[in-house]
C-alpha cells in the first residue's frame, strides 16, 4: 500500500458518503431556487391560471377533439385520469388528491365552472403542454393523442354547472352604478389586481399565483353568475379571498364591482381599454365630469388616462 493512501473505516466512510450526497442535494436546491424567479417570470399563463385568468397554450383554442363522448372513450378517459391525474387532482377531481394537497399552487379543481368555460381544445392544450411553473406536466411526453382526448372528454363530463352560474347582474348598466363599481374596485381589489386591473400591482407581482388580469377575455367571458360566485367564495389555493362571504363586501357592492369590469371589458378590440377609461366614459356620459367631487377622498373617482 502506498504511504499515501488513506484508509477509512467503515463507520467513517459512511458517514462522508451522507454529508457528499447532503451536498449535492443542497446545491441542487440552491440552484432550483436561484433559477426560480426568472422562469416564473417567463410564464405568460402558468400560475396566473390559477387565480382566474386561465392563458390556455398558444395554438389550441380552435383544434377539435376526434374522440366521440360516448361510454367507451368515457371509460377509458377515467381509466386514464386514475392512473395519471387523480393522485394530484383526487378520484372526485376538486385537486385534493393526496399528492395535490403537498403542492403548490394546489392542482385546479377540474369540476370548477373555470374549467368549463374552457374550448375543447384549451383544456386539451392544458393536458398536452401543461402548466410551467406548477405541479402539471406536459402529459404529451407520456400519453398518446387518443388518451389525452378521452381524459379531456373525461374530464369534460364531470365539470359542474352549478345553479348560481346562470345569476345575472341585478343592477342597471348605467354610468352611476359603473362609477359606484370602480370606487368599490378601488377600495377592495385594487391592491392586488392593481388600479388598471390588469393585475400588476407592486402588491400582486409578489403573489404566486399572481392576481388575474380582470380585463382578459378569458375572464370576461365568464357568467355574471360565475364571477360573483368568485368574490363571494374566492379561489382555494391562491390569495384571491371570499369577499362577500368573509363580511368584508356585501353582494350589492360586488354586483357594482362587476358592472365595472364588465364595462372595462366591452372593447375586446382595445386589451389596454383601462388606460383609456376616462376620456372615453366622460365622452359618454358628459355629466359625470364633476364626479371626482363626490368620490371619497382616498379613492380617486376616475384614473387619468
Amino acid at each position: 500500500m502506498d504511504d499515501t493512501s488513506i484508509v477509512f473505516s467503515k463507520p467513517v466512510r459512511r458517514h462522508l458518503c451522507l454529508r457528499t450526497t447532503l451536498g449535492l442535494l443542497g446545491f441542487i436546491f440552491l440552484s432550483a431556487c436561484a433559477s426560480g424567479p426568472t422562469n416564473y417570470q417567463g410564464v405568460s399563463g402558468g400560475l396566473r391560471s390559477y387565480a382566474g385568468g386561465l392563458r390556455p397554450p398558444q395554438g389550441y383554442k380552435d383544434i377539435a377533439l376526434t374522440r366521440p363522448a360516448d361510454d367507451a372513450t368515457l371509460l377509458e378517459g377515467r381509466q386514464v385520469f386514475a392512473a395519471t391525474c387523480a393522485a394530484c387532482h383526487g378520484p372526485e377531481l376538486r385537486g385534493r388528491g393526496l399528492s395535490g394537497v403537498n403542492i403548490l399552487p394546489h392542482p385546479a379543481d377540474l369540476r370548477a365552472p373555470r374549467i368549463g368555460n374552457l374550448t375543447d381544445g384549451e383544456l386539451l392544450g392544458y393536458i398536452a403542454e401543461g402548466v410551467p411553473g406548477t405541479g402539471m406536466p406536459a402529459w404529451k411526453l407520456l400519453l398518446t393523442r387518443p388518451q389525452m382526448e378521452a381524459v379531456a372528454r373525461y374530464v369534460r363530463s364531470r365539470t359542474l354547472i352549478l345553479p348560481e352560474d346562470t345569476r345575472t347582474n341585478p343592477l342597471a348598466d348605467t354610468p352611476q352604478q359603473i362609477v359606484l363599481g370602480r370606487q368599490n374596485y378601488m377600495q377592495t381589489c385594487a391592491a392586488c389586481h392593481g388600479s388598471n386591473a390588469r393585475g400588476l400591482s407592486p402588491a400582486g407581482r409578489s403573489m404566486q399565483p399572481r392576481p388575474a388580469d380582470l380585463t382578459a377575455p378569458e375572464v370576461q367571458r365568464y357568467s355574471d353568475g360565475q364571477l360573483m360566485w368568485i368574490l363571494e367564495n374566492g379561489i382555494v389555493g391562491t390569495p384571491m379571498r371570499g369577499w362577500v362571504t368573509q363580511k368584508v363586501i356585501d353582494k350589492q357592492q360586488a354586483w357594482s364591482i362587476l358592472r365595472y369590469l364588465r364595462y372595462l371589458g366591452r372593447d375586446e378590440d382595445n386589451p389596454e381599454a383601462f388606460p383609456v377609461f376616462k376620456d372615453r366614459f366622460y365622452s359618454q356620459y358628459p355629466v359625470f365630469q364633476s364626479v371626482n367631487n363626490t368620490a371619497p377622498q382616498n379613492v380617486p373617482a376616475l384614473p387619468d388616462p
